[in-house]
């Protein structure tokens, strides 16, 4: 078994790539690319190691962040139903780690997305987790 959790300080979410007309040339929007190296990097600092090809692969993301210091002072939390949406939190994560964590996001079973509600005063970040089990040697024909 192999458990792997990691923290980023940002909550981002994949941009649309861009596209200019001019030249037709389609490029991916600098802040997500730094937000992905920021992941990928993240991931190889705690130790995080490529699953075998042959294995499912779990993620679980947890995005927390503040309520903003523009809302009245007496509300003390809300929920966060504010841009970056969960799926394109999702998807900046699992394309970040894609070559670097699996094989191929296919291996990927299970993604889970929760956007905490916004507290006052809170850091903001995500934890990421990536787990997957071992395949016994038994078990391979």
């Amino acid at each position: 078994m192999k458990d792997i959790s990691i923290e980023v300080p940002f909550v981002r979410g994949k941009d649309r790539p861009r596209f200019i007309r001019k030249t037709g040339r389609v490029y991916t929007p600098l802040k997500t690319v730094q937000a992905m190296k920021s992941i990928r990097d993240a991931y190889l600092e705690a130790g995080g190691e490529k699953a075998p090809s042959d294995v499912a692969v779990y993620m679980h993301i947890t995005a927390v962040r503040p309520i903003p210091k523009s809302k009245p002072k007496k509300l003390e939390w809300e929920f966060d139903l504010f841009k970056p949406d969960a799926d394109n939190i999702g998807k900046l994560v699992m394309d970040a780690l894609n070559g670097i964590a699996y094989g191929d996001d296919a291996q990927v079973v299970e993604l889970s997305v929760h956007k905490c509600p916004r507290i006052k005063d809170m850091r903001e970040h995500m934890l990421i987790w990536i787990h997957w089990e071992e395949a016994d040697e038994g078990d391979r024909d």
